[in-house]
């Protein structure tokens, strides 16, 4: 079995001490109030932007890298001094998230893998990928008074039992995972008709240790994707690293 990187399985340590952090949070707010600090390792955009958008037909792509927690703490407001997440080392992983949403049936592809080009010039490349998919259509309305069309559920892609991500592989080296292989994945016949698809991809690239993981990281358009028979006009996408400090205070628990 793939081994699942370090970045999700950390992402469920942190669901939980953040939920035991929402508890202890409510409880301070009764009390006068509370505040929350994040601290994150991210990668920005020149403009200061998480995510590089590129036009396809029908549809969108949005390319970024999750962030990590380094720091989550709380406390009462203005001072957040009760850390319930603290990683005091660098992350060894960077992942790229790939999210093509279509709004119209085209056939597509993402890469195998990918590699990220440093600020040293050398190619830092993925060694596993993970998927996260969903679908949705349009009811006719005939079912509501109101005689208005909702959004439904197409259930293969909601499947409880599912990992948010999981580990997909190509049926053959340098395949890429098209259309089809998605569709298989997930169990998909393609009936009912969806009227919204998202499919994202999450490209796990490990940091050649001990160096930390590069200041500046690039992309060619080119190489994240297709959609229809064409990938998108070749574009140098650059993210540099920088350190996110949130700092939120909360005075009303709500209802």
């Amino acid at each position: 079995m793939l081994a699942e990187p370090l970045v999700f399985q950390s992402h469920r340590r942190t669901e939980t001490a953040l939920g035991a952090a929402v508890a202890v949070c409510v409880g301070l707010v009764l009390t006068g109030g509370c505040s929350t600090l994040e601290i994150q390792d991210a990668y920005r955009l020149p403009n200061g932007g998480s995510e590089f958008e590129i036009a396809v037909p029908d549809g969108d792509v949005m390319v970024g890298f999750q962030p990590a927690t380094r720091l989550y703490s709380l406390g009462v407001v203005g001072a957040p001094v009760i850390p319930t997440v603290v990683k005091r080392h660098s992350p060894a992983e960077m992942n790229l998230s790939v999210r093509l949403t279509l709004h119209t049936d085209h056939d597509f592809a993402f890469p195998p893998s990918v590699c990220i080009r440093s600020d040293t010039a050398a190619e830092l490349c993925s060694d596993t990928a993970f998927i996260h998919a969903y679908a949705m259509f349009q009811d006719d309305g005939s079912a509501y008074r109101d005689k208005q069309r909702r959004w439904q559920h197409i259930a293969p892609f909601f499947d409880s039992k599912r990992a948010w991500y999981e580990a997909i592989t190509p049926s053959e080296n340098d395949v890429p995972f098209d259309r089809a292989t998605v569709y298989r994945h997930y169990g998909y016949v393609g009936s009912p008709k969806w009227d919204l698809l998202s499919v994202e991809m999450v490209y796990h690239v490990p940091c050649p240790s001990p160096d930390p993981c590069p200041s500046r990281a690039a992309l060619d358009s080119r190489d994240l994707m297709r959609v229809g028979s064409a990938p998108p006009a070749s574009q140098e996408i650059a993210f540099h690293h920088v350190r996110v400090r949130d700092y939120r205070p909360v005075t009303d628990p709500g209802p």
